[in-house]
């Protein structure tokens, strides 16, 4: 019987550590870019005017080891956004990037009113007859993904009166390691 029970918790202690994660608090970086082209609709919500336009890039990590999730701790890079062709006088687009959770923003924020939960970089500029660039060197906090291991870059254009197609495009390094799950 004593050998059956030292069996049982061996085979335990087994499953147990092959749950675990491997390689938690190891630090890591990936690089890479996400381009946005938007010519917007018109945008017809209370107090806004001309086109606007977003959309979601979706940065997948798919090679974290069992037993782990992924925890952001820092990204770096810049934004930029022009417009393509010349800029008539006087008018101009607004510029947006927010990096993410998957899910992030879509149910506001536990803590506070006019504001989202998991949204870890969040900047927004104007692009007229000049470019715009904005730097990103933020360091996160309650930065671990969901179970999906998913990162939103959402990318936006508003209050686009320049008649233009708005480009724009995010550059990033982004430093994680593995938490256990």
């Amino acid at each position: 019987m004593f050998f059956k029970m030292v069996g049982v918790l061996c085979l335990n202690a087994v499953c147990l550590l092959a749950g675990t994660c491997s390689d938690a608090g190891t630090l890591h970086a990936i690089s890479g870019n996400f381009s946005a082209d938007q010519a917007g609709t018109q945008d017809t919500r209370k107090d806004t005017w001309g086109k606007a336009a977003a959309e979601i890039k979706v940065l997948t990590f798919n090679k974290v080891p069992a037993g782990c999730r992924v925890e952001l701790v820092k990204m770096t890079g810049d934004f930029i956004g022009y417009a393509l062709g010349a800029v008539p006088a006087g008018t101009q687009a607004g510029v947006l990037i927010g990096v993410s959770r998957s899910g992030a923003g879509l149910a506001g924020s536990v803590f506070a009113d006019f504001a989202a939960d998991g949204v870890y970089v969040y900047r927004q500029t104007t692009v007229d007859a000049q470019s715009a660039r904005l730097a990103i060197n933020d360091t996160f906090v309650d930065s671990v993904l969901n179970e999906d291991n998913i990162v939103w870059f959402k990318i936006a254009s508003w209050l686009n009166t320049t008649g233009l197609i708005i480009h724009m495009e995010v550059s990033f390094v982004l430093q994680f390691h593995y938490v256990p799950a």
